[in-house]
């Protein structure tokens, strides 16, 4: 047999058993089992992977392994063991990361408008239990050292970016003659559309038309239900738009939205979450330009799309009351708040029948066929936008550091012990992992870090939870 082949012949699970009884013939003849490091080792050398499935058959087999491991080996650490205790696993995530700049006078501006040139290759850790409730996400690997001394024991909110901060820019542009309103969505059906093409030229004769609303199922003219295919068709070309046998695989939308509107009660921003209600907040309050806020933050460009190349989910969903928002109960009320089925709105968006996965954010059929925001435009935008952000931290002495970052790898650490003296903290990417990097679907995205005094008090945290935070810092 080749080495190729028994290589092949190992990885598929037969290697491992031999492997694994041999653990017990090392301990028989040497009086002494080895350590869990010589174990993973010899698997490696030997083409055959160490995963947290075999881990656990190790410890199955051979407890007193690892319990001598814990007595102070001369080599061993004791966090996988505490973490082992409490049932909590450890995931590792790489990212390629641009130099980091800070946002000053001299320095970056607050948006990224360029390329981004990644020059390092970082590990961050998360820790996580058996219920997939994350108790530390993506932090760097010093940080998560110090917090496996002491772990954590309270499960992270990721719904409640800044709360305190947003309430405080609520007030801010209420000055302004601006008021702030919530609302919740119930889903009613979604249907994916199966012929794009044809539904651009349908939208695209509903706005001709000047029609207020476009609600194909029920107000397009010309589609008709073939209950036989559960398809929805236009009438004279016979083509299927809606495929409506899949309109109850989706799930309800459980976020809570929020309307600005301006002194007069006309709506200026509509359907902000919770997550980018606060940037919306911070650049009407520093009274930059309308238009350019909706076009920086809640355009998708991807709206403006080619007939035929991205295929969409159409949903149609019942909206409740709105609440008045002012206080954190108000936010609060907007959950229970009951739902009108007769009020329906509709929205689509863009959808991969490949994973089942929307992606995005969601498109009114108004923002068909819009363009894309001009670049020029969006660079004195981002410029207004720097200037009114280094005017606040200049006042409150606060720094705000940016980088680049964008997603290389996601891996389970099967061993944390092992896992940090393998990872190095900085590592510089090789010439192939550029153009890896360069080469990735995946977006880069702009992460910041808050700093108060020179100390960092928030790490690589997106725009949308910076800038609440920075009204929450300034006015300490």
């Amino acid at each position: 047999m080749e080495k190729r082949q028994y290589l092949q012949f190992i990885n598929e699970g037969y290697g491992f058993e031999f492997y694994l009884n041999l653990v017990g013939f090392v301990a028989d003849f040497n009086g002494s089992y080895p350590t869990e490091r010589e174990f993973k080792t010899i698997l490696e050398e030997n083409g055959v992977a160490y995963t947290a499935i075999r881990r656990h058959k190790l410890k199955q087999m051979y407890p007193e392994m690892f319990a001598k491991q814990h007595q102070g080996h001369e080599d061993a650490k004791q966090y996988q063991f505490d973490l082992d205790h409490q049932e909590l696993g450890v995931q590792r995530v790489y990212y390629a990361y641009s130099q980091p700049e800070l946002v000053d006078e001299q320095g970056a501006t607050c948006l990224t408008t360029t390329t981004p040139t990644f020059v390092t290759r970082q590990p961050r850790y998360r820790l996580f239990d058996n219920s997939g409730q994350y108790y530390l996400f993506d932090v760097p690997q010093d940080q998560f050292e110090q917090q496996l001394n002491a772990l954590p024991t309270e499960v992270l909110d990721f719904e409640q970016p800044h709360v305190a901060g947003i309430l405080m820019l609520i007030e801010q542009v209420k000055q302004l003659g601006y008021t702030v309103v919530g609302y919740h969505l119930s889903h009613i059906e979604s249907y994916p559309v199966v012929e794009p093409a044809l539904l651009t030229a349908l939208i695209n004769h509903q706005q001709e038309t000047h029609q207020p609303t476009f609600e194909p199922i029920n107000d397009l003219l010309n589609i008709k239900t073939d209950y036989r295919s559960l398809l929805c068709y236009d009438d004279q070309l016979k083509i299927p738009v809606f495929n409506k046998e899949s309109s109850q695989q989706f799930g309800r939308d459980d976020n809570l939205y929020f309307k600005i509107r301006d002194a007069a009660g006309q709506v200026v921003f509509d359907r902000l979450t919770l997550d980018i209600l606060g940037t919306i907040l911070f650049c009407v309050g520093q009274q930059l330009p309308l238009e350019q806020i909706q076009a920086a933050f809640l355009t998708d460009p991807k709206a403006s799309f080619k007939a035929g190349e991205d295929y969409f989910m159409y949903d149609r969903l019942a909206c409740s009351a709105e609440v008045p928002i002012e206080t954190l109960t108000d936010i609060k009320k907007v959950a229970l708040c009951s739902v009108d089925t007769t009020q329906t709105i509709s929205e689509y968006w863009r959808w991969s029948p490949r994973d089942l996965m929307r992606y995005g954010k969601a498109i009114a059929p108004a923002d068909f066929g819009q363009p894309a925001p001009a670049a020029a435009l969006m660079l004195a935008f981002n410029q207004q936008l720097t200037s009114a952000l280094r005017r606040i931290l200049k006042q409150s002495a606060l720094q705000v550091r940016k980088v680049t970052r964008q997603f290389l790898v996601l891996e389970d650490v099967v061993n944390v012990d092992l896992a940090l003296e393998d990872s190095q903290s900085e590592e510089a990417l090789s010439a192939a992992q550029q153009i890896y990097a360069s080469q990735m679907k995946t977006a880069a995205e702009t992460r910041y870090d808050l700093l108060v005094d020179g100390q960092c008090v928030l790490q690589e945290v997106p725009l949308d939870e910076l800038l609440p935070a920075i009204m929450e810092f300034a006015n300490e």
